[in-house]
């Protein structure tokens, strides 16, 4: 977390995503500076093929301010959907997972795996499937 004059930038990054959730748009400047300031100092530069995407009170806003590209569809941060629709975001991020993950266990049953071999399966690619997508989901929302 990035602290500009007592305000508090949350800021997360993964390989070269940047994802800085704001509140309105001059948070998004600010943060932008703040980004754009650090670059200067590191040698960096913000690609500006930026997606954004409003949400909440202002997800009918049709501005595109900031040189930046306003989204009115869903966005996918760190593998996970993010949009207007909750019961859309729920079928894109989980219910969809999940139904590939029963077909690819399916695929798994029909062999003759031991007891052992069942549960390596159920392990290695069920859970982590699951734990991975609840694992960016909490990142994104805290």
């Amino acid at each position: 977390m990035l602290q500009d004059l007592g305000n508090k930038l949350k800021l997360s990054q993964y390989a070269d995503d940047t994802n800085l959730p704001c509140a309105d748009l001059a948070s998004v400047e600010n943060s932008l500076e703040v980004v754009e300031n650090f670059g200067n100092l590191a040698g960096l530069k913000l690609n500006r093929k930026t997606k954004a995407i409003w949400l909440g009170r202002c997800e009918r806003n049709q501005s595109n301010p900031l040189q930046l590209k306003w989204l009115h569809s869903p966005v996918k941060i760190l593998g996970i959907y993010v949009s207007y629709n909750e019961n859309g975001n729920e079928q894109m991020n989980f219910n969809l997972k999940l139904q590939k993950l029963q077909t690819n266990l399916d695929m798994w049953k029909a062999r003759d795996l031991t007891l052992f071999g069942r549960v390596l399966i159920i392990k290695s690619l069920g859970l982590s499937q699951i734990t991975t997508r609840l694992f960016s989901f909490k990142s994104l929302c805290s």
